[in-house]
């Protein structure tokens, strides 16, 4: 009998239902096997309940169909080795599609491949011999025709990662010939030579051996990144010859470090810069570790200046700028630093927005004005916010020097200047934009020009906007309501922003948000300081608020300890009790 059938019927007439009684009489009744091909996973709860297999088959499951899997009696008449080697020819068909699909040369390559693969399994015909795609694949690679090298290349292409993977399985069969052979056509790389280099010593070619480590020392170190026990294995063996310089050093500092293991890391950037003057990437690096792991701040600042010496890069400039801020180096003397290189401050928008920040810092909010207007910026994930704190910090500046003056026609139009973002920026206000250090500023203006009204309804927009950041903007909005009247509210918001900061300090190295660091500059990898940097501010502030002057002072000493931005710090200490703020 026929035993094909086929369904056909409108959603919800009962198809799958049909089949899953069918499946299960099948079951019950008989012996037969039962496969279901079920992309939908139909049929997943019915095949458990029976307690069968359910096989998982997608580009991300553990489990998998092997094209390549054969036996003895794959074919009753034919010889299975050449049915089977039809069949691959036709799936490797199919994979490289196209209307050409596979070239002649190709055809005979590929067979010649699968009939030596599947010889070579029934020497020992055991499961855990059997061939997988993987084995015709590396098969392929092995061949001198020059169209599978090219085939090889075409699917490799520039992954120069790709290639050192392939290269490291057969350096670890000792098949050096091989390793060679692939380092020839793969792209130029370090790491390439240090595996032929490796391959080369195998087979006793010493001389050739030490051309490629000698090649190795010439490339230059940038973008490349070993990281496996492989690579390892073939770096030392390079250090041990010592005839690329500092470059296997290096290397070997980066793998270690990376893996956690600093002593050994900063050891080998130590020797590297000891076999190979001008190897700035080693010096920068020492410069870090010894910042951020060994807080070695004199040695870090030692390292980074000779790192910039040697190679004076925007990022260099950037780094060599935090690790002497974090030495202690005052602002005026960082700002001489940045402005004797305004092409690389220029080329980097980090850099330019840490310039801001050090002129806003110093007092020179002409500067951080004129400065924010030389540009156009492209707001980068992680500085969202900075360039508008920085507008709004510098503004404010420029108007209390007016009012200081008198001038409150002036300051309210610098005031109303903070609030604007002009289209050079590409970042307008954001949801938690810090702007009631603004409105209070406006107010007093305006309440000093006699606009008593006016003034009310910007000390009421003040009051409302509380971000709950614990930073000055929620200082002033707690200042807000003070004018208002609401001496309970603002105490209250105070002393929310003090427990706020000591929860901050109870778990100091405990990271307050989800997600990381904007950046990785020196200073900015350790949780602890970056909760410090917040804390003490917020402290201040509030205490400020409720009139506790002396421990708001200290809170101020530890804020620049940490390294904290002191502007709103040093404005509202100026300020005093001239503002409203004289505590609670």
């Amino acid at each position: 009998l026929n035993g094909n059938s086929f369904r056909l019927g409108v959603s919800g007439s009962g198809k799958s239902f049909s089949a899953k009684r069918e499946i299960a009489n099948a079951f019950l009744v008989t012996d037969d096997d039962v496969i279901v091909c079920d992309p939908e996973a139909e049929y997943t709860a019915l095949v458990k309940k029976f307690e069968g297999q359910v096989i998982k088959i997608s580009p991300s499951s553990t489990q998998y169909i092997n094209p390549m899997d054969i036996n003895a009696n794959y074919s009753e008449e034919d010889n299975p080795i050449a049915l089977k080697a039809d069949f691959i020819l036709s799936l490797c068909e199919l994979i490289v599609g196209g209307k050409e699909g596979l070239q002649p040369v190709e055809k005979t390559v590929i067979d010649r491949c699968v009939h030596q693969i599947y010889q070579t399994y029934f020497e020992h015909p055991v499961p855990e011999n059997m061939p997988v795609l993987q084995d015709l694949y590396e098969a392929l690679l092995l061949q001198d025709e020059k169209e599978a090298l090219d085939r090889l290349k075409n699917v490799l292409r520039e992954r120069k990662t790709a290639w050192r993977v392939l290269m490291a399985e057969y350096l670890e069969l000792g098949a050096w010939q091989e390793v060679l052979k692939l380092g020839r056509i793969a792209p130029a790389d370090p790491m390439n030579c240090y595996y032929r280099a490796y391959a080369a010593a195998g087979l006793g070619k010493e001389a050739k051996a030490a051309d490629f480590l000698t090649q190795a020392g010439e490339m230059s170190p940038d973008y490349c990144f070993p990281y496996t026990d492989m690579d390892r294995r073939v770096l030392q063996y390079a250090f041990a010859q010592r005839k690329d310089g500092g470059k296997s050093a290096y290397y070997l500092g980066c793998l270690f470090y990376g893996r956690d293991n600093r002593e050994e890391g900063v050891k080998c950037w130590e020797v590297s810069v000891t076999r190979e003057d001008g190897l700035h990437q080693a010096h920068r690096c020492m410069a870090l570790a010894l910042l951020e792991v060994f807080e070695d701040k004199v040695g870090a600042r030692r390292e980074m200046e000779k790192a910039f010496a040697m190679h004076q890069d925007g990022r260099y400039l950037l780094e060599l700028m935090e690790i002497r801020r974090e030495s202690g180096v005052p602002v005026e003397k960082l700002l001489e630093l940045l402005e004797a290189y305004p092409q690389l401050v220029y080329k980097r928008e980090d850099l330019y927005h840490q310039q801001l920040v050090l002129y806003n810092e110093a007092g020179m909010p002409e500067k951080a004005a004129a400065y924010l207007k030389n540009r156009t910026f492209n707001p980068y994930e992680g500085g969202e916010g900075i360039l508008v704190k920085a507008h709004i910090l510098a503004y404010i500046q420029l108007g209390r020097r007016a009012f200081r003056e008198k001038d409150y026609g002036g300051a309210i139009a610098f005031y109303k200047t903070a609030l604007e973002y002009p289209e050079n920026y590409q970042e307008g206000r954001g949801v938690t934009a810090r702007e009631a250090a603004v409105y209070f500023h406006m107010a007093k203006a305006l309440e000093a020009a006699g606009e008593e009204r006016e003034a009310f309804a910007w000390y009421e927009k003040a009051a409302a906007h509380q971000t709950g950041r614990l930073d000055e903007s929620d200082f002033y909005t707690a200042c807000a309501l003070r004018r208002l009247g609401k001496e309970r509210e603002a105490a209250a918001l105070y002393l929310s922003m003090l427990d706020g900061a000591d929860a901050i300090l109870k778990e100091e190295d405990r990271l307050p948000y989800f997600g990381g660091f904007v950046s990785n500059l020196p200073g900015e990898h350790s949780i602890k300081k970056a909760n410090h940097r917040k804390a003490h501010p917020a402290r201040f502030y509030a205490l400020t608020g409720l009139g506790r002057k002396q421990e708001a002072r200290k809170e101020k000493e530890l804020a620049a300890v940490w390294g904290a931005e002191m502007a709103w710090l040093r404005l509202i200490e100026e300020d005093g009790g001239k503002m409203g703020y004289e505590g609670i």
